[in-house]
């Protein structure tokens, strides 16, 4: 059955001879640096939502109903539009950059249309059930490696000849964007 659905994933298309299909190791590492992104954004949203409904600490916030709700929400939504802008403008979050993978579509060109990045990534909700388990089954049994989104967006990711200063700095960005988002959130409550 396995091969079936991975045959049928690839009927017909093609990847270019000059590219290979990402590992599910190097798509691992570019989701933990991503969890970077993901905990500034979520750690600057928790401040400023716990500022205004209740829920600081001494050493951050908690909170529970409708303000954790909000929060989350918010954190989400800024995720969905760092994934789905990022990966249709230059195919590749700050993570992907770091590990030197990228999104393409599934015949091999560099660029998605934004609704394949929005396809692609609205899944991901799908795909992340138990700690991406639902994700990496399915990329393991398809032929092409690829998770639920990008099924249904025709894409793949592939591996990519990153310059090692571009990498870094990707990662410097990421880790930047964690520390600023607990930094600005803590200047933010200093000044009310």
């Amino acid at each position: 059955m396995a091969q079936q659905i991975g045959a049928a994933a690839t009927a017909g298309l093609a990847l270019p001879s000059s590219q290979t299909f990402a590992t599910i190791m190097q798509r691992f590492l570019a989701q933990v640096v991503d969890a970077l992104v993901a905990f500034g954004v979520f750690y600057f949203a928790g401040m400023q939502v716990a500022r205004r409904f209740g829920g600081l600490t001494d050493t951050g916030f908690e909170m529970t109903g409708r303000p954790a709700a909000l929060a989350i929400a918010i954190t989400a939504a800024v995720l969905l539009a760092y994934y789905v802008f990022a990966e249709a403008l230059v195919g590749a979050t700050l993570g992907k950059v770091a590990v030197g993978i990228r999104v393409v579509n599934a015949q091999g060109a560099v660029r998605l249309s934004f609704r394949q990045a929005l396809v692609r990534n609205l899944l991901r909700f799908v795909d992340a059930q138990v700690a991406y388990l639902v994700g990496a089954i399915v990329i393991m049994v398809t032929a092409r490696r690829q998770r639920l989104g990008d099924l249904a967006a025709g894409s793949i990711v592939t591996s990519h000849e990153t310059p090692r200063a571009r990498r870094v700095a990707a990662l410097i960005v990421a880790a930047g964007v964690a520390v600023g988002g607990v930094v600005a959130s803590y200047w933010l409550r200093g000044m009310t």
